[in-house]
């Protein structure tokens, strides 16, 4: 084999590489967002939904949905004081995500109840069980990116407090 032929069959791989580089698989393209996900804490779960055109994710699960008195936790985070006592059970935390390529929504908010803050989010489908979430503020690169497992058949879904 010649330097020259070498030298090429290197720069077409190097150009299959790049060209597939960030295409997510046939799987992935293939399978719904729709479902309930594992965040990567372990400790909630959110359920996707389409809202029209966009994605939309309510928090359906807690791993300790009460405090230590019994009652359910609240929003007491939220910047609005008229929102702090709504239950976290059942609140949206993702909306607005659009369609932004075959496996992958962005553009939308993400609210975290933890600290009352709300980011931007993109969420991609990797595979049909695994899926990134990233808040970010400005610029995506610079977010924070987790990894969020579906959750398993019969989760049982918390029950939103009257």
């Amino acid at each position: 084999m010649t330097q020259n032929t070498s030298l090429s069959l290197c720069f077409a791989a190097l150009f299959v590489a790049l060209a597939t580089c960030g295409v997510p698989s046939a799987s992935a393209q293939k399978a719904d967002i729709a479902g309930v996900w594992i965040d990567h804490t372990g400790r909630g779960a959110v359920e996707f939904t389409r809202c029209g055109a966009a994605l939309c994710g309510n928090l359906v699960w807690l791993e300790k949905p009460t405090d230590d008195k019994g009652q359910p936790f609240r929003d007491g985070n939220n910047p609005d004081a008229k929102l702090r006592k709504r239950p976290i059970c059942g609140l949206p935390i993702i909306g607005a995500a659009v369609p932004s390529e075959a496996s992958a929504f962005d553009g939308g908010w993400l609210y975290n109840p933890e600290d009352g803050k709300s980011y931007r989010v993109e969420v991609k489908l990797i595979s049909p069980n695994v899926a990134t979430v990233t808040g970010y503020i400005g610029i995506k690169f610079l977010g924070q990116t987790f990894t969020w497992k579906r959750a398993p058949a019969g989760l049982t879904k918390c029950t939103r407090p009257a």
